[in-house]
């Protein structure tokens, strides 16, 4: 109600508009997201982190390409937007593109280490990737940063279980 008020005081105001696309991603409809990132971007056009939030939005509707370009944008003009990283490794990993991904969610981590899903996805990564050993580090770092991922527990158990710890394995 007060975003509404808001928006009729001032039809142009550019942390409204950022309000209701936090808001709109919080409720599930990333493409009305969308829209109020790009009418924030009008009136800030190239913020690296309008830019970060859009692509997000992007990657929530699907829209790989869009928010690969916009991640792209955001970090050309700030190197330094681990979350930016972090949705784009997301994008490369959904294209296929896992060693591209690994490394980006790798910068991401480096920069923010309150990033704590980023072991567990680079895990699920290495899995793909068919190396073990690095998965099995990156799930143990991943319980011991308590990521809150339930199928990081599942999938430790799953390494303890099939005894890739006691045959020698990980083969890192």
């Amino acid at each position: 109600r007060d975003l509404e008020q808001s928006l009729k005081e001032d039809p142009n105001n550019l942390n409204t508009f950022v309000n209701l696309g936090i808001l709109e991603q919080r409720e599930g409809r990333p493409e009305k997201a969308v829209e109020w990132y790009r009418r924030a971007l009008e009136i800030q056009p190239g913020s690296p982190i309008l830019l970060s939030n859009l692509a997000h939005a992007r990657l929530k509707t699907g829209d790989l390409d869009g928010a690969l370009r916009d991640y792209n944008d955001a970090l050309s003009r700030d190197d330094k937007l681990s979350k930016a990283y972090h949705g784009r490794g997301i994008v490369y990993a959904e294209k296929g593109k896992l060693q591209t991904a690994i490394e980006d969610w790798n910068q991401a981590f480096d920069l923010d280490k309150t990033l704590i899903d980023v072991p567990y996805l680079r895990a699920k990564a290495w899995l793909q990737l068919g190396h073990s050993g690095k998965a099995w580090k990156e799930i143990n770092l991943a319980a011991e940063l308590n990521c809150p991922i339930s199928e990081v527990y599942s999938l430790h158990a799953r390494f303890v279980y099939t005894g890739w710890i006691k045959t020698g394995r990980p083969d890192v």
